[in-house]
This record gives structure tokens, C-alpha cells and sequence, in this order.
């Protein structure tokens, strides 16, 4: 007995996303801000506003809580090669901060540093070029009086707390050549005090014995302006990518993944794939804010349109009764490793189908009721093909 055609095979599928089409008259963010994103930084300041805005804007969890203030800095080209490999996971034009004066900074008019618990504790990163350094207490980021992070001599890097949870690492230009890029990232918690070096462990120092790392009325500088001292320490040379976590210990398999990142190692899907990024609003934020497209664009072309629903249709696990089986690009739009109807909801209900490219920072679109009427559509259509299968 012949097997009965089910009406939504796969050119019917791509039949009915073209009249989608026909009713319906940006470039991924790079790798290694997807890695760093991903991981949900409080602060992170990249440094790649326009040339004429004096705001230097937290792309952190933060938000405009954390937005530094550009005093009389450079903006120069970012990290373009370390040690012989070249950063492809940096944007072509990705700029950096360089303070070749006194009094250059970028002043962050908050103090994240305050009251931040020893347990779990926090994590400092970014990448730094550093001229030669002459007198000590020269800054790299951080809030006086509470976790301070710079060059506490010329050749010793220190992160300092008070009360404890310190590490010092004394280095020679084998190590870190002058104006030369390098990663850099700290730790510190109730147990241990740790640095990194191009996603490297090199120190370990004792950990906070309070029970936060201590308060203070001093807001957070980058550069300068006041990190180890009320004000001065002024750092001269390079600094980009700078993201601080106040809950949060980066392991060391996670600061190594940043670093690596960098030349083009990552996959910024990953997190849609992986079970981190579950919650709506968080996974919605993931990817608009940093792969800049749409819930639903399956095949990564900065768009969701008919090609998607084709190539996640193609794919054959629409309800499929295998659990746990789906991806991204074949469908699981919301999380739950399924490709079912409600993944359906949530692409349209984004409210970018057949809309183009999203441009950068556009809110979110009300979703149309066409396109909600068209969901539904295809949802009821996709179950009676299923009772027509059985």
C-alpha cells in the first residue's frame, strides 16, 4: 500500500514561505565580543562609538548605568596582532582608547566595585598595549580604595583589595614587550587571587577573608584618573575591550576561550545551542545585541525570511518526536533543543520576517497581526499534515 504524501513536504514548504514573501511587500557581532557577551559582563566597554561621541557605552548587562565619559583620549586601532597571530576575531575596524597625556581617561561616574561579596567574587579583562613605564602606581582600571588593577611597579602587575585577595606578578620584556597587545584578566574570591596572561594562568595570590571586597565613595576610572590613588595614575599607551563581572569568577577554560576568541575561534551561535542562554529575554537581547539579526535567521544571513523557514523545514525535526534533538540552525528558536510550533511564535513575534537586515540598536518591532495570522496559519497547517501523516 502506498505510503500517503504528506502535503507539507519540503518544496511545499518553500511554496508556501515564498508567499510569505509575496504578502510581505548587518553583520554579526565579532567573535570575541560574542565570547565576552555571552558571559554576561556587568561592564564591558568596548570603545567603538562613533569618532565624535564623548560617551564610551557599556555594552555590559549594566546598561547606560555604566556609560564612561571620554577625557581627551585617543581613539586608535585595536588589537590587530599577538604574538605573530592576527585578530580576525576583532571587527576590521575595531578601535581602542590610547592615553599619551596626563589627565586621559575614560571616567565611569558609578562605583560597580562597591559591596561586591568574596563569594562567588569578580573578574577584571581586557586587552592592553603599554608604552615603557617609568614611576609606580600606574592604573589600568579599577575603583580606589576597593579593587584596584594596574602596574603597581613598572614590571610588577597587581591587583590589590583591601583586607586581602591580592596577586602580584613580577615580569620581564620576555614576557610582555613594550607597545605590544596582550590579554590580561584577574580573579579574586574568598579563596584565591588569580592573574592570566593571553588566556595563560602565570600568579596566584590568597583570597578575600571579608566578606565583600570594602566600599568606597571613588567611582570607577579606566586609563587613569584614579585607580590606585584618588586621582592620577595616569597609564599611558593602549587599552580595549575592558569588561568587569561582580558575581562572577571567569574559570580559566572561560578567560582561555576569550583570548582564543580573538583570532576567530569561536562560534558566536554557540550559546544558542548550548542550554546558557534559555531565558527569552536574555536569548531575544543575545541575538539582537550582539549576532545583530533576528529570532528565526537559522542560516545566519543577518535576515529571517523564506530561505530560513526552507532550510529549517529541510532540516526534517519539526515535531519529530526525537527530544532534545534540535539546534538553531535547524529550528530550535527558543531554547528548548525542540522544533516545534512554539519556536514558530517566537520568530514572528519578533517581528522581523521579510523585514531586511535589523539595523544596529533598532528596538524591537511590535509584530504585525499579518505576521501573527500567518504564524498561526502555518502552525494549523503544520498540524493537520501531521493527523493526515498518522
Amino acid at each position: 500500500m502506498s505510503k500517503r504524501r504528506s502535503a507539507f513536504e519540503p518544496k511545499w514548504i518553500g511554496l508556501l514561505a515564498c508567499g510569505l514573501v509575496v504578502i510581505f511587500a548587518s553583520q554579526a557581532t565579532a567573535d570575541y565580543a560574542a565570547a565576552v557577551l555571552a558571559d554576561n559582563p556587568l561592564g564591558y566597554w568596548r570603545f567603538n562609538d562613533a569618532a565624535d561621541s564623548g560617551t564610551a557605552v557599556n555594552s555590559g548587562t549594566a546598561g547606560d548605568e555604566l556609560d564612561g565619559e571620554y577625557i581627551d583620549v585617543e581613539r586608535v586601532p585595536g588589537p590587530q596582532e599577538v604574538d605573530g597571530r592576527k585578530t580576525t576575531g576583532f571587527e576590521a575596524d575595531n578601535m581602542a582608547i590610547r592615553m599619551e597625556d596626563f589627565d586621559t581617561y575614560v571616567a565611569v561616574d558609578a562605583s560597580p566595585m562597591n559591596d561586591v561579596e568574596s563569594d562567588p567574587g569578580f573578574t577584571f579583562e581586557g586587552w592592553v598595549s603599554a608604552d615603557p613605564r617609568e614611576g609606580n602606581r600606574v592604573g589600568l582600571w579599577g575603583q580606589n580604595d576597593v579593587p584596584e588593577f594596574g602596574f603597581i611597579q613598572p614590571f610588577r602587575i597587581q591587583l590589590w583589595t583591601p583586607g586581602g585577595g591580592n596577586v602580584n606578578w613580577d615580569f620581564t620584556e620576555d614576557d610582555i614587550e613594550d607597545e605590544s597587545w596582550f590579554h590580561i584578566a584577574a580573579t579574586s574570591s574568598f579563596e584565591e587571587t588569580l592573574l592570566y596572561i593571553n588566556g595563560e594562568f602565570v600568579q596566584a595570590g590568597p583570597g578575600q577573608p571579608n566578606e565583600t571586597f570594602g566600599f568606597s565613595d571613588f567611582t570607577f576610572n579606566i586609563g587613569g584618573g584614579g585607580v590606585y590613588d584618588p586621582t592620577g595614575n595616569q597609564f599611558f599607551g593602549n587599552i580595549d575591550e575592558v569588561a568587569i563581572w561582580t558575581e562572577r569568577v571567569l574559570t580559566e577554560e572561560e578567560i582561555q576561550a576569550h583570548f582564543e576568541a580573538a583570532f576567530g575561534d569561536a562560534d558566536p551561535c554557540a550559546p544558542l545551542n548550548d542550554g546558557s542562554l534559555t531565558d527569552p529575554t536574555a536569548r531575544a537581547a543575545y541575538v539582537h545585541d550582539v549576532l545583530g539579526t533576528w529570532m528565526g535567521d537559522s542560516n545566519k544571513d543577518g535576515e529571517f525570511n523564506s530561505g530560513d523557514l526552507v532550510a529549517v523545514f529541510t532540516a526534517g525535526e519539526y515535531e519529530d518526536g526525537v527530544p532534545e534533538n534540535s539546534s538553531w540552525a535547524t529550528g530550535d528558536w527558543n531554547g528548548d533543543k525542540d522544533f516545534d510550533s512554539s519556536d514558530l511564535v517566537v520568530a514572528f513575534s519578533d517581528g522581523g520576517f521579510e523585514m531586511g537586515p535589523r539595523p544596529e540598536g533598532q528596538a524591537v518591532p511590535e509584530p504585525t497581526s499579518l505576521a501573527m495570522f500567518l504564524s498561526a496559519m502555518l502552525i494549523g497547517l503544520l498540524s493537520v499534515s501531521r493527523r493526515q501523516r498518522k
